[in-house]
């Protein structure tokens, strides 16, 4: 069963990019946990593959891989399209993530961020980050990975690296649009957002 945000994927981003190339995309879903975004991909006619940092047992996700985010192994421009699936946030380096990533498209290929957290500021992500390490303790493993996205950062990624960013956001219900006004009127911290990111090099 699909969410709000696979609905406003499929609809806003990938049913575009189908009506524009007239063919099958090649599509590399990035973060793909049990897969199984991958076999919907491939039932609308596309040649889909999916990497993650880990692997699902028992998962009948079709061909899939376990990598690392900064180092695919691909050869340069083999896909259309690049989809993180709440993985994004979870690269030790988001810079080289997206060079690589940029590495693997094609020429006019995107890359599109779905379900990553985006703070409105660095500093509200690093609150989230502190509580969450936090609730963690200290016999885990260190968390090398920021874990978040905030409106600078993206700026950053598009600047340093020549992206041009869409940023839109699917109907998550209206508690979710109100709660930033509710944060605001109570001089709470502002929520996070998971809004999808799709951006493509000038």
């Amino acid at each position: 069963m699909s969410g709000p945000t696979e609905r406003f994927f499929e609809r806003k981003v990938l049913a575009p990019l189908e009506e524009a190339a007239a063919r099958p995309l090649r599509i590399l879903e990035i973060g793909a946990s049990a897969g199984w975004f991958t076999p919907r991909l491939a039932a609308r006619g596309h040649q889909a593959f999916a990497v993650d940092l880990r692997t699902a047992p028992n998962a009948e996700s079709g061909p899939r891989a376990r990598v690392a985010l900064e180092s695919l192994p691909f050869p340069n421009e083999q896909f259309d399209l690049a989809v993180f699936r709440a993985s994004f946030h979870l690269a030790v380096d988001y810079r080289a993530t997206l060079r690589e990533v940029r590495r693997v498209l094609g020429w006019g290929g995107r890359v599109v961020i779905l379900d990553t957290p985006v703070y409105h500021s660095y500093r509200d992500g690093e609150q989230m980050r502190e509580r969450r390490l936090a609730q963690m303790g200290t016999q885990q493993e260190p968390d090398l990975s920021m874990g978040y996205l905030d409106q600078g950062m993206i700026e950053e990624l598009r600047r340093e690296l020549n992206l041009r960013w869409s940023l839109s956001e699917p109907w998550r219900g209206l508690g979710y649009w109100l709660a930033p006004l509710r944060a605001k009127l109570t001089g709470e911290r502002p929520p996070v957002r998971y809004t999808v990111l799709a951006g493509s090099w000038t």
